[in-house]
C-alpha cells in the first residue's frame, strides 16, 4: 500500500508539491487568524481598563421604554427641569 502511495507521489511531484504548499498557507492564514483576534482583543481590552481607571463608578444613559419616539431620546426622571 506505502509502495502504491510513493509511486503515485513520485508520479506527480508537481501536484503533490503544491498540494503540500496549499497546506501549509492555509495552516498558517488559520492560525495567523487566531493570533490577530487574541492580539486584538488584548489591546481593547487593556484600552478600556486604561480608560476606566481612576474611576469609582460609571453613568449610561438608559433608554425609556413606550412609544419608538421617546425610545431614541435617553431616559431623564421629570423632577428635573428641561
Amino acid at each position: 500500500m506505502r509502495r502504491v502511495a510513493l509511486r503515485g507521489l513520485a508520479g506527480r511531484k508537481l501536484r503533490a508539491a503544491l498540494t503540500t504548499l496549499a497546506v501549509v498557507l492555509g495552516v498558517a492564514m488559520v492560525s495567523g487568524t487566531y493570533v490577530f483576534t487574541d492580539t486584538i482583543e488584548k489591546a481593547i481590552d487593556t484600552l478600556l481598563t486604561e480608560a476606566y481607571t481612576g474611576s469609582d463608578a460609571v453613568v449610561s444613559g438608559r433608554m425609556s421604554s413606550g412609544s419608538p419616539r421617546a425610545a431614541a431620546r435617553p431616559w431623564r426622571p421629570s423632577s428635573l427641569p428641561r
